[in-house]
């Protein structure tokens, strides 16, 4: 019951950052499409078709694969919701609204594990209200984005599950992780495609940690992407087998598709003008790629405290005991992912970018802010733990 209120204050200390889809009208924003998509998409499901890959009056009235390759799980929301009997405008600002709250509600889930629920309703917040998180709503449109960065903490979550040690309800776990997993590829498949080696990484630390079935939890982790990948393949697979039908050259060249015009400087990380424009090459952006400061802060104080209190617990008991647990790997995985993830926004990770061919595809490296302001989040809300 306790969890419940909890999430209903957190739910309540949301409004600021939903606020402005209550105003009349709709606002402007750079992937101005998503009426018209959700309108496609209630029409193709109205007409028999399921799942939904072709839009009838897109591509200048000759129709368009939309959904072969963009992530439809969202429109599918605003669809339904337009179905039901609500006007379009109406459903998709519920579409909007849905990826917002749902942000919010799963990070407080997820952390709480571990810095209790105070913990886990400060790293809600945090999570809400980031910068990139408001960039992603209210100046890009980036719908599918912002509904990953809600899918990320499920994920987390349920994979985290997967390692507890009561096996009547292992299945359970299982099939719940892999819905949350496809839920992630259907939002949002370069943010699934990014964080998929963190989630294997997630689960490989506290298999570590158990003493006993080690092989057996990998087993269940590789079973779970796998059915997860199995549920979303409807989506995925004429995506990645359908691809040479497309000019995918086209969107991964020229300055607004080339990566290498859109690493992010190490002080655009900390402060930059907000804007409403795009991004542009070197420091010629128009928009702003801070991950917020006082999430910088607190995060940075919840390692130091985090380091006192183990640097205590160590020098009394003479022991890593219980406190090697949950706490310790949350933070120390956090601080993993935090600084692998900033580095892959900067010039210096360019090297990377041109090993791994897949990429490219991602046209920006400052989409890795997702997994940045996930990871400061998490060790932002740890502050009260300690």
């Amino acid at each position: 019951m306790k969890r419940v209120y909890l999430i209903f204050l957190v739910l309540i200390l949301s409004w600021f950052a939903v606020a402005p889809l209550f105003k009349p009208g709709f606002f402007s924003i750079h992937d101005n499409t998503q009426v018209a998509r959700v309108f496609e998409m209630a029409k193709a499901l109205k007409d028999g078709q399921f799942p939904v890959r072709f839009v009838a009056n897109l591509g200048y009235g000759y129709g368009y694969p939309l959904y072969n390759y963009y992530a439809p799980l969202p429109y599918y929301f605003g669809a339904f919701l337009n179905l039901l009997g609500f006007n379009l405008f109406i459903a998709t600002k519920l579409m909007f609204l849905a990826g917002i709250l749902l942000s919010a509600v799963f990070m407080y889930l997820l952390v709480r594990e571990f810095w209790g629920d105070l913990g886990g309703v400060l790293a809600a917040l945090f999570y809400l209200y980031a910068p990139y998180h408001a960039l992603d709503i209210y100046v890009r449109g980036a719908v599918g984005e912002f509904w990953a960065l809600a899918m990320l903490p499920w994920v987390f979550w349920e994979f985290a599950n997967l390692s507890k040690k009561t096996p009547p309800f292992r299945w359970r776990r299982i099939f719940r992780a892999s819905v949350a997993y496809a839920c992630l590829v259907l939002s949002h498949n370069l943010t699934a495609l990014i964080a998929t080696p963190f989630i294997l990484g997630w689960v490989v630390f506290w298999t570590l940690l158990r003493k006993e079935n080690k092989l057996f939890t990998i087993y269940y982790l590789l079973f779970t992407i796998f059915l997860g990948l199995s549920l979303s393949a409807f989506y995925w697979s004429p995506a990645v087998f359908e691809a040479k039908y497309i000019d995918t050259a086209r969107l991964i060249s020229g300055k607004g598709g080339d990566f290498t015009n859109h690493f992010v400087f190490l002080d655009q990380l900390w402060d930059w003008p907000w804007g409403f424009a795009g991004s542009g090459p070197g420091r010629a952006d128009g928009m702003s790629f801070k991950i917020g400061k006082l999430h910088l802060v607190l995060a940075f104080f919840s390692l130091i405290l985090g380091l006192l209190v183990k640097f205590r617990h160590y020098k009394t008991h003479r022991t890593c005991g219980s406190f090697c647990n949950k706490p310790l790997v949350c933070i120390v995985f956090s601080l993993i992912g935090f600084l692998v993830s900033v580095f892959m926004t900067l010039e210096q990770s360019r090297f990377v970018w041109q090993i791994l061919p897949f990429l490219p595809f991602l046209q920006y490296p400052w989409r890795f802010l997702t997994l940045v302001t996930f990871f400061v989040s998490i060790l932002g809300g740890a502050v009260v733990y300690w």
